[in-house]
């Protein structure tokens, strides 16, 4: 039974790593990147080609209709399936956990600890969503248009929302989920969210490992054994084991397990986003730059062989699916010359201010600091 558990937090690791880190360079090419293309876009063009082929086009386009509600549109669903994830949990260890405490390695007091965690948790996620995440209005575009200057790389002025119909300061996008147009005010609270997820997992995994250590120590599972048809004593197997601690313990082991993947999972996408505010940089920014680095590549291999060089994305029409999603916007606007002068593995970000700067700026914005001139 334990190769099953390796087997599990194996391929965990191995989910989280290639959907987080399989677009790097050193993966180019290889077997990782083509795993993360599949997990995060492949699977989902496999899945309506089969729709399509066995069920027809009118079946595709009623689960689309559904995806881009569920996914795209605002709606309470991801609300109501985090906190069934965390009342449900908590259901669980309630009901199978708590009647083993206290234990050998647990004490009376770690109840009340997980109580307030729950509390505190589920406090933190309904101020996360009940929180301005700095919506770009008219009416508020003032209090941002001063925030960040315009790079002229990623940024350019006199660019203006096509569905909110407001001018765009500096390092704002549209968000599709929301429905407008979002500033600087929706890192720190997200940040603080995700700690106190990954805290809350971690705590539970350690306690319900905790509560099978005790068990199996309090019980002397490991002693369990047999007497052979020659009265020889045999110790019992490591399934045998298992299996009996799992009709003790209920639902805690498997809690455990869960909690530990979901930990892990949580504090990852948490270091990544770290990873973004030690950079001084987005998600969104991210994947421009990516983008920004491919066309400057292309642009020079061009020029080395002699090729007419080729107009960037943001010269080219946008395709339906961007007119139809503002979230899809041009990449970049950047002369041609400028364009070849840049370096694809360093391109230069003009808001990194060093590492206590960055982390200012993302606890403390500028629009709460900087009242914007007219």
């Amino acid at each position: 039974m334990m190769w099953i558990t390796y087997c599990y937090l194996a391929l965990i690791f191995v989910i989280v790593y290639t959907m987080g880190c399989g677009d790097r360079d050193c993966h180019r090419g290889g077997v990782v990147e083509k795993l993360h293309n599949f997990l995060n876009g492949g699977i989902c063009n496999c899945f309506r080609t089969n729709i399509s082929r066995f069920f027809g086009k009118k079946c595709l386009k009623c689960c689309e209709k559904v995806e881009d509600h569920c996914c795209w549109e605002p709606n309470p669903y991801v609300q109501i399936f985090y906190c069934t994830l965390i009342l449900g949990g908590y259901f669980i260890w309630w009901t199978n956990a708590v009647p083993l405490i206290p234990g050998p390695y647990i004490p009376e007091y770690y109840k009340t600890i997980t109580h307030f965690g729950v509390v505190i948790d589920l406090a933190i996620f309904f101020w996360c969503c009940a929180s301005d995440p700095g919506t770009i209005t008219s009416k508020t575009y003032k209090t941002y248009k001063n925030s960040f200057k315009f790079d002229n790389i990623l940024y350019s002025p006199g660019k203006e929302c096509s569905t909110c119909k407001v001018a765009r300061p500096a390092r704002s996008k549209h968000c599709r989920i929301c429905n407008s147009c979002v500033g600087e005010k929706n890192i720190r609270l997200f940040l603080l969210f995700l700690f106190s997820s990954g805290v809350l997992t971690l705590w539970a995994c350690y306690m319900c490992a905790c509560i099978s250590l005790g068990e199996f120590k309090q019980r002397q599972i490991i002693k369990m054994g047999y007497f052979d048809s020659q009265k020889r004593w045999i110790p019992a197997p490591t399934y045998a084991m298992i299996s009996y601690l799992l009709d003790v313990t209920g639902l805690v082991m498997p809690l455990g397990l869960f909690c530990g993947a979901a930990t892990l999972a949580i504090f990852a996408f948490l270091s990544y986003h770290v990873y973004l505010v030690v950079r001084n940089t987005t998600t969104n920014e991210t994947f421009k730059r990516k983008e920004l680095s491919r066309a400057v590549r292309i642009a020079q291999n061009n020029k080395r062989k002699g090729k007419p060089q080729e107009r960037t994305q943001s010269d080219k029409t946008q395709s339906k699916e961007a007119k139809a999603d503002d979230s899809k916007e041009k990449t970049y606007t950047i002369a041609d010359d400028v364009l070849m002068s840049l370096d694809p593995n360093n391109l230069p970000n003009h808001y990194n201010k060093g590492i206590i700067g960055n982390f200012y700026e993302a606890i403390y914005p500028p629009c709460t600091r900087v009242k914007s001139n007219d």
